[in-house]
């Protein structure tokens, strides 16, 4: 198994495995970067995040080609210098996957998240406010209000609102006529890139009519119910819904509609999950290689191990000398003894 033959076999194969390592650490660093909506949802320190994940895969191929090279060769100094690359390597992905996972770290359970998204909550009613008013909920909402300020003229933003909704069975973001205003404002570290300015004054504002959320949109999007639509010149007093996209936006409202926050942070919770595990088990490939590196230096170069011949005890000439002489004499000692033996008998 750990023959210099298979060792460098398993460096190659290693080789070949962090090649497409390197490719997803890319892949998932440029992504956390670039993508605002993350910075919306989680603040703009996750950037840092990325930016050591793709710190992480540039180093993977040079490090790998140490390994690769240092295999070859059987060269200790390069196999040693590809076992601190890839300790530092292992190190990146172990604190800033755990830091990705920890972003998704909520102080509202699961349940109580969907059961404030109703129209009516059965339970937890007194807690709904806090979840409202949480930091998490207003970085989801300022994703939720880009792609809305977006989907006005954009089929594939409206497209993507939708699709939430249909997909999650909910409509608008906040619960359903249940509007509670929020006072303070959206914390400075979550980035309103993009976000239209009515949703970024303050974290949940209301409309005219209790428990409705403000009118908004335009053309299609645009969402205005009446206070009394009998009377003769109604007044719009608000949208029933959080910024709803045309597919629910004029439905009734039941006790048991659903409005789409708490489906939204599991969809987001549950990639960043992903991303930040996914990186934290890619550092098994880094443990391994560094294993191998070890073991490799331990081993002996193919020139400093003894030829077969020499482990056997070498051939001295004159022990086979000494030993003939010694045969001699005795083969002399037992003749003697029979010819004095013989010359007694005769004398008698």
């Amino acid at each position: 198994m750990c023959t210099t033959s298979n060792i460098k076999l398993m460096f190659t194969a290693m080789s070949v495995s962090k090649a497409m390592l390197c490719v997803y650490l890319l892949v998932v660093g440029s992504t956390l970067v670039a993508d605002v909506d993350y910075q919306r949802a989680y603040g703009t320190s996750i950037i840092a995040c990325g930016v050591w994940i793709i710190i992480a895969g540039v180093m993977t191929p040079f490090s790998s080609c140490l390994g690769l090279l240092g295999s070859k060769l059987h060269n200790k100094f390069l196999l040693l210098s590809h076992a601190v690359c890839d300790t530092i390597i292992f190190a990146i992905q172990l604190t800033f996957g755990s830091a990705v996972v920890a972003y998704t770290a909520s102080d509202h359970k699961v349940a109580l998240r969907q059961m404030c998204s109703l129209n009516t909550p059965l339970k937890y009613e007194d807690e709904c406010l806090d979840y409202v008013g949480s930091d998490r909920y207003a970085g989801l909402k300022l994703v939720w209000a880009a792609a809305y300020g977006l989907a006005q003229s954009d089929a594939e933003a409206l497209g993507r609102i939708e699709a939430w909704e249909a997909d999650n069975k909910c409509c608008g973001f906040g619960p359903p006529e249940r509007c509670e205003v929020v006072e303070g404002k959206i914390p400075s570290e979550f980035s309103t890139e993009g976000v239209p300015s009515a949703y970024t004054a303050t974290r949940v504002v209301c409309g005219d009519e209790d428990s409705w959320y403000p009118s908004g949109g335009q053309q299609a999007v645009y969402c205005g119910h009446f206070f009394d639509p009998t009377l003769a010149f109604p007044t719009v007093g608000g949208c029933r819904y959080e910024m709803p996209g045309t597919r629910c936006k004029d439905k009734d409202v039941d006790y048991d509609s659903l409005g789409c926050a708490a489906a939204v942070q599991a969809t987001y919770d549950g990639d960043m999950q992903m991303k930040g595990y996914s990186v934290m088990l890619a550092s098994t490939f880094e443990l391994m290689a560094i294993v191998m590196a070890c073991c490799f230096c331990w081993k002996r170069k193919a020139h400093d191990i003894l030829p077969a011949y020499l482990e056997q005890v070498p051939y001295d000439p004159y022990s086979v000398q000494d030993s003939k002489k010694a045969a001699s004499s005795k083969a002399g000692e037992s003749a003697g003894g029979e010819e004095s033996k013989s010359g007694a008998g005769s004398g008698h």
